[in-house]
């Protein structure tokens, strides 16, 4: 959203002109039930955590369902390599040729014992990052792409902050311990959202094995998939293990359940030798989000969804408003959420205004909070009524009743 159009919605709503009205949300779920059933969600959440910080949110709009100081700064180990994996899909071609150069072919283990000069295919190296979680592959793509670790730390940076994920400050790409080089567990759940939604993305990370060769064929390596998660959960979509000695134990994790994806995050989730405990801590997190009911906001049928407004100066005494962008917004909910609806809009506009222009707001508030706003735009212009509108539709007129003279005369 613009800066423009923030300062437009504001001001609509505090004119005196504003009328605001609080809905009941009318809800269908998708699979066609009319309500949320009683609930199914006990009033315990799930205790006895290992991870020190975590959280578990809804992968279509980012609503927090469930989390423990998931604003906290930590280091995050290799789920670093999901935003250096979505920065590679978006700014490179998979037949590109990746060279591996001295920085690269130094870094620690985990790698792939990469040697400076070795070629590669950038779809190969993807796999093998995400897969493997090589970090001396990872520094290689980056390279590729920025020509330096820290001009590609800036591109995933800009993307972290495109995505909201604004307590996250990448250093490297690979994870590795570093200065500065920090996430929260909301952060990652966020980038781990944005990162499902590549088709390209779920593919590599849903891949059990994959092999190829080395350009000019010295090496032939297969790689193999590290997250246990997939064979835990049938309707597991990934996504990243990780593990330093300052992160401990860390995953992103992601569900398709129904339709609607769950993306959870374990930070610090256990030392050596409880690796098993981010497994743990995730199938928790899962099987709570599991109990919540995928809701469509404003289905077919809504009623009062179209507003009819009064216009001053205007070609037309009314103009009709409706919702912008209302298609298929859903919502996980449960039957203990208070959830309402709140509409905001001019009860009379001044002409002119253009077709799409914002009128007002609805917004969708649960428990209080303000989870999504829909804007409310004029569905077609209108024209000031003054002199020159009056001076245009005489010229109209007289233009089309010597059009009608002539045709007449040609009969």
């Amino acid at each position: 959203m613009t800066i423009v159009k923030k300062v437009i919605i504001k001001a609509i709503n505090i004119l005196m002109l504003t009328t605001i009205t609080a809905l009941s949300l009318s809800v269908d779920t998708v699979d066609g039930q009319s309500e949320v059933q009683n609930s199914d969600i006990q009033n315990d959440e799930p205790r006895n955590f290992h991870a020190e910080s975590f959280v578990l949110i809804d992968g279509e709009n980012g609503r927090i369902l469930l989390e423990k100081k998931s604003d906290e700064r930590r280091s995050i180990a290799s789920t670093t390599k999901i935003m250096t994996c979505i920065i590679a899909l978006e700014k490179s071609n998979p037949n590109d040729i990746v060279e591996v150069s001295q920085r690269a072919a130094s870094m620690p283990k985990v790698n792939m014992r990469t040697k400076v000069g070795e070629k590669y295919k950038m779809s190969d190296l993807i796999y093998a990052m995400m897969l493997e979680s090589y970090n001396d592959v990872a520094v290689a793509i980056a390279e590729h792409i920025s020509g330096t670790v820290e001009n590609f730390a800036t591109l995933m940076n800009e993307k972290a902050v495109q995505l909201g994920a604004y307590n996250t400050n990448f250093v490297t790409p690979n994870g590795l311990d570093a200065d500065n080089h920090y996430s929260t567990a909301y952060d990652m759940a966020l980038i781990g959202a944005c990162a499902i939604r590549d088709k390209r993305f779920l593919e590599i990370v849903n891949k059990k094995t994959y092999s190829f060769n080395e350009i000019t064929g010295k090496r032939s390596i297969t790689v193999n998939n590290k997250n246990g998660f997939l064979a835990m959960e049938s309707d597991s979509i990934g996504i990243k293990t990780g593990f330093t000695g300052k992160a401990g134990y860390c995953f992103v994790g992601a569900v398709d359940n129904n339709g609607h994806r769950l993306v959870s995050v374990v930070l610090g989730s256990g030392w050596p030798p409880n690796k098993s405990f981010k497994w743990e801590d995730t199938k928790k997190l899962i099987k709570y989000g599991r109990k919540y009911k995928c809701i469509k906001v404003f289905p077919q049928g809504h009623t009062d969804m179209n507003i009819d407004i009064n216009v001053n100066n205007g070609d037309l005494k009314k103009v009709q408003a409706k919702i912008k962008n209302r298609e298929d917004y859903s919502v996980l909910l449960s039957e203990k959420d208070e959830v309402e609806i709140k509409k905001s809009v001019m009860s009379q506009i001044n002409a002119p205004m253009e077709k799409g222009e914002c009128v007002g707001c609805y917004y969708l508030i649960i428990n209080g909070k303000t989870e999504k706003t829909f804007e409310i735009v004029l569905s077609e212009k209108i024209e000031k009524r003054d002199y020159l509108f009056c001076l245009k539709n005489i010229y109209e007129l007289f233009t089309l009743r010597n059009i009608k003279r002539k045709e007449n005369n040609n009969k």
